[in-house]
């Protein structure tokens, strides 16, 4: 019996013992473990592409590492709707377009600036008049805006200098972001070192040369983001990023900064996804149309049927590359499904070569710039596929600077370039590198297109409201451009991005305009 007054005694001893363990690990997991676990997830480290930021003024900044912090800082009116370049409302609730050159912006009553100043129609004034007086890099986008009207508290009017359907994308671009006034009077020149918008995360810190820091916005009209606070690392060499991503260093490598042939090894990684999509810039073989032999459609029709397109995205892209056939990508409104693409026909590239008169083919050059290794495998594909037809070409690589200042004063013969916009509309794919008034050395045109029509055409589609009259249109002005060939389209490149497996809710954005408000870690 004792025995057995032992037995349950001793029982209940290891059931005191359990207890007081399930409550001192309980209690570990909630007032430790969880609190760890949520300041985990509340911190994603990211690269910073390739390099610092340059501005984080909206009214300065043009590149993609500046942009990226003023979209998380800063909003607009509109914005793009994530992973797409639909527009839909932001700061302003909704709009109407009163005429062709008159629009009316509903505001949002409960926004405040991270400063504490009030979002109000004074602040949207203040920050279109402020872009046109600094007068920085993107400040030429607002030239269709002739003035802005504060109508009442929360109601704002543009008035544009001309016809144009394409304002709130260019709305929904970094130029347009709404700073806050208060701190611009407060900090004047030194306002890109301390940048106050309305954004789902505020400026923190900059480490120039290490980490530049933002916090969550806990007051966002928008919702409080998950995250607590988004660390943009600067490490400037792809192997680096890339080992950094595998050791947890980093959490996610945006916008294709990895090389390529490192890609399979990430993917065969368990711990990190790989996010890909065609991007939407178009790489193209340019052609200096005023100068003999590529003054004749029929050369340059020759030299697009003497390309192997597979063989260049396959050498040069390691597959990263998506076949294109006229100027406008897939994922912009206008762009056009059935455009044939070209495949390598020699034979027919003979025949045009013979019928304008180079039977025996002729010599070329071929221009691009030499900080860009894809680019040099590029143009060396090509003058091995040209040499087929026996053109040669002579391969010359110059600086970025001195590469312009020859496409720009139409010093080239052939030449390899790309074409990113300004703004997610198919006006800025167009009117600048197709209309006649952008010929160069004033334009993007380096190619000497000038053909009243399709002037015509994009004139029209940019001053046309109507979605399906402006799809229309661009896809006859492409039918034309494609006749003309005034290029020959090579690809989108594919962009991809590779994040750690607990990254959540993260999807590929071709804009590259990521915003992390609902983005989060476990």
């Amino acid at each position: 019996m004792k025995v057995r007054l032992g037995t349950v005694d001793n029982s209940r001893q290891v059931m005191i013992l359990v207890v007081i363990l399930l409550l001192v690990g309980g209690g570990y997991y909630y007032f430790f473990r969880i609190p760890m676990l949520e300041e985990e997830r509340a911190k994603l480290l990211t690269l910073n592409t390739e390099a610092e930021p340059s501005d984080l003024d909206p009214a300065l900044a043009i590149e993609t590492d500046s942009l990226m912090v003023i979209a998380n800082v800063f909003d607009g009116l509109v914005k793009f709707k994530h992973g797409s370049t639909e527009i839909e409302p932001c700061l302003a609730t909704s709009w109407e377009q009163i005429d062709p050159r008159n629009f009316i912006f509903y505001l949002n009553d409960s926004v405040t600036f991270h400063d504490g100043t009030p979002f109000n129609a004074d602040s949207v004034k203040f920050s279109f008049d402020r872009v046109r007086e600094i007068y920085g890099a993107p400040s030429y986008l607002f030239d269709v805006i002739n003035r802005t009207e504060v109508i009442d508290s929360y109601t704002v009017k543009l008035y544009l200098n001309w016809d144009f359907s394409a304002l709130p994308s260019i709305l929904a671009s970094s130029v347009a972001s709404i700073v806050s006034p208060t701190a611009v009077e407060e900090y004047g020149n030194d306002f890109n070192e301390h940048p106050i918008g309305t954004g789902p995360f505020k400026y923190d810190s900059w480490i120039y040369g290490d980490e530049l820091v933002l916090t969550r916005n806990d007051d966002y009209f928008a919702g409080k983001p998950i995250l607590k606070k988004i660390v943009f690392k600067s490490i400037l060499e792809a192997t680096a990023r890339k080992t950094a991503l595998i050791d947890e260093e980093v959490d996610v490598v945006v916008t294709g900064r990895i090389l390529t042939e490192d890609l399979p090894e990430l993917e065969e990684d368990s711990n990190i996804n790989v996010f890909q999509g065609p991007g939407l810039m178009i790489e193209y073989l340019g052609f200096n149309m005023l100068n003999p032999p590529l003054n004749d459609s029929r050369v340059r029709e020759a030299i697009s049927y003497a390309i192997d397109y597979d063989e260049i995205i396959r050498v040069a892209l390691d597959d990263f590359g998506k076949r294109v056939a006229g100027p406008i990508p897939n994922g912009i409104l206008g762009y056009k499904e059935d455009l044939p693409l070209i495949e390598r026909d020699l034979d027919k590239a003979k025949q045009l070569l013979e019928e304008a008169g180079y039977p025996d083919g002729f010599s070329i050059t071929l221009t691009y710039n030499i900080e860009s290794v894809e680019r040099r495998q590029v143009a060396e594909l090509i003058s091995k596929n040209l040499e087929d037809v026996d053109i040669i070409v002579s391969i010359k690589g110059l600086d970025w600077d001195s590469a312009l200042d020859e496409y720009f004063m139409m010093g080239h013969e052939m030449m390899l370039n790309t074409w990113f916009p300004d703004y997610f509309d198919p006006d800025s794919y167009l009117l600048p590198q197709f209309h006649s008034g952008s010929l160069a050395p004033y334009g993007a045109n380096i190619f000497g297109l000038n053909r009243t029509d399709l002037d015509y055409l994009i004139e029209e589609g940019l001053l046309t409201t109507d979605i399906d009259d402006r799809i229309q249109i661009y896809g006859e002005a492409q039918e034309i451009i494609c006749e003309e060939m005034p290029c020959v389209f090579l690809y989108a490149p594919i962009q991809y991005e590779a994040v750690r497996f607990n990254v959540k809710n993260w999807e590929y954005n071709p804009t590259n305009m990521i915003e992390f408000s609902d983005i989060y870690k476990e």
